[in-house]
């Protein structure tokens, strides 16, 4: 089950992306929706190849009426802006059942799945979250609701991106929207501050406030 993004309105149009490694099919896909969308657009893409030859069948495309309970579906996840070197941290917050088999992963925008801080598996029998990094925690709000976190430590302008969170398991998957990673990196003067006059008890001195470097602005670890 693919979940797309909320529409922006009453009738938006949306769209939904899967896609299978080479040499792989899907025996069937379902698309989870929402109840908003009135019109849905489905389109199948693939590579064509100069070596090899491909193609792509569809076959009892039906349309149903009924919700989703199987897999997670997930709140619209916010941005993130952190300074440079600092933690950053998604908050992916759900809504449904999930069972001992259920993966979570934070999921960036090129498809490279964020390891080993992203995945965590999460066991309804236990009650808590299973064998994962310090770094990764899931919160049970209630018995319906939780909140996985992912902390990518110390981060770069290399990991500013768009990430979003990605629920897999035999029952279904569900996918939240893209949320953009902002790493601002604190503003640095180039040069000190020139000394334009000095007495026995005073000092003039010229802040170099237009030589910065760093575009700011400056974010505390608590932020």
């Amino acid at each position: 089950m693919l979940g797309c993004d909320r529409p922006a309105g009453p009738c938006a149009m949306r769209h939904a992306h899967y896609s299978a490694q080479p040499e792989c099919a899907f025996s069937v896909i379902e698309l989870q929706t929402h109840t908003c969308a009135c019109i849905l657009q489905v389109l199948f893409e693939a590579t064509v190849s100069r070596e090899r030859r491909g193609y792509i069948g569809m076959d009892d495309i039906l349309l149903l009426n009924y919700p989703c309970y199987k897999a997670p579906h997930f709140s619209r996840l916010g941005d993130v802006e952190v300074n440079a070197g600092q933690n950053a941290t998604f908050q992916c917050v759900a809504s449904g059942r999930a069972s001992e088999t259920e993966k979570f992963l934070l999921e960036g925008f090129g498809g490279d799945q964020v390891m080993p801080l992203s995945l965590l598996v999460w066991s309804e029998a236990r009650g808590h979250s299973g064998d994962l990094s310090s770094a990764s925690s899931v919160k049970h709000l209630s018995h319906r609701r939780f909140v996985a976190s992912f902390q990518l430590e110390s981060v770069t302008r290399r990991e500013q991106d768009l990430y979003r969170c990605v629920a897999q398991s035999s029952r279904g998957s569900g996918v939240s929207n893209f949320a953009e990673l902002i790493v601002k990196v604190p503003p640095s003067p180039i040069a000190p501050p020139q000394l334009l006059r000095a007495g026995s008890t005073y000092l003039i001195i010229q802040l170099n406030t237009n030589s910065i470097l760093g575009d700011g602005p400056d974010h505390s670890e608590g932020d």
